[in-house]
């Protein structure tokens, strides 16, 4: 009878002590449960705002370069246009300059056609002075030989 009543008590405490491991193994269970969900949403969270995070980063990234290739055309087109200025203004010196020797050689040759002009009419002048002063003194040397010839006769 000892022994039963030691059996029954055994196996009531052996079914509390299952109990209690089930309701431990269950609690442990559903906490176990509840934390990977909380680790699960605390994941989902910072995978999201790592991922726009990753993406705002990328969009800063491509945004930073099309504004470096922008600074780079303005570059570009500020040193064309410099180029080109400087082009511009050595080609209108240069204009400039061959302007200037255009109207010297200009000058130079209104000089030299006055001059021209000048020793021209000096010599009609004196061809035409001479010639009538070389008619003179052929009139003057017929008039002469005409009185000698008249004088002879």
């Amino acid at each position: 009878a000892c022994e039963a009543s030691s059996a029954a008590e055994l196996e009531k405490v052996t079914a509390a002590s299952a109990a209690t491991l089930k309701q431990a193994t269950d609690a442990h269970a559903a906490a176990t449960k509840d934390a990977n969900a909380q680790h699960a949403a605390a994941l989902e969270t910072l995978t999201t705002e790592h991922a726009a995070a990753l993406k705002e980063a990328t969009d800063q990234i491509a945004s930073l370069k099309r504004e470096q290739a922008s600074l780079i055309d303005e570059h570009d087109k500020a040193l064309a246009a410099k180029d080109e200025y400087y082009v511009a203004a050595h080609s209108g010196a240069l204009a400039a300059k061959d302007e200037q020797h255009r109207a010297a050689v200009s000058k130079q040759e209104e000089l030299l056609n006055s001059k021209h002009e000048a020793v021209r009419a000096s010599l009609e002048r004196r061809l035409k002075e001479d010639t009538e002063a070389l008619a003179k003194r052929h009139a003057e040397e017929l008039a002469r030989d005409e009185l000698e010839d008249a004088a002879e006769l």
